[in-house]
């Protein structure tokens, strides 16, 4: 198995490869590395094989013509800061088998409008969605226990928030924020 840790000219339209070569040799690909893609500026669109298990710190923070992603089924992790300024993103549909999420993953994405989750995943952590200025609306994976401070920051738009039954968890600072911010706004517990 082998991470990428880069690539050399990437098209605007890039499909991270399941294998590749090395002296001779072949090695699936199962994890982006850290900064791997960070301000690669063309790359508008991307797909993710079912071979990536693991996205890494800042794998492609700042690729500021990114409008979408495809994830294949078998990405576990993402890491710290995976898409933040990613200014061109609109929106997301993480994949089924994602477990864990880092810090900051869409922190300032100010196109993002939706962002689909995966049921499994049990804590958003802290500004998870700082700044995602156009998001109007989202709803919260079933399997969310813990919704950290700040993750809703700076989400001008926001008009409603669908909370899982399950919720054990809201950190304080999150209504605080709102509170602040936002006029018209709702949670909304359940589905």
């Amino acid at each position: 198995y082998s991470d990428i840790l880069g690539y050399d000219d990437i098209p605007a339209d890039f499909s991270i490869p399941e294998t590749v070569s090395y002296q001779g040799k072949e090695y699936t690909v199962a994890g982006i590395g850290c900064n791997a893609f960070s301000g690669e500026k063309q790359l508008r669109s991307l797909r993710i094989p079912e071979t990536v298990r693991i996205i890494g710190d800042n794998a492609f923070s700042e690729c500021t013509s990114l409008q979408s992603i495809e994830f294949s089924e078998g990405l576990t992790e993402l890491g710290t800061k995976v898409f933040f300024s990613c200014s061109s993103l609109e929106s997301v549909k993480l994949p089924q088998s994602l477990i864990k999420i880092g810090d900051l993953p869409f922190c300032r994405c100010r196109s993002l409008v939706s962002v689909e989750f995966p049921q499994r995943v049990d804590e958003i952590h802290s500004l998870f969605f700082s700044d995602c200025t156009e998001l109007k609306s989202i709803v919260l994976p079933q399997g969310l226990k813990v919704l950290d401070f700040q993750c809703l920051g700076g989400l001008t738009e926001l008009e409603e928030v669908f909370l899982p039954e399950g919720l054990e968890m809201i950190h304080s600072g999150i209504l605080f924020i709102i509170h602040l911010e936002l006029k018209n706004f709702r949670f909304l517990l359940g589905l």
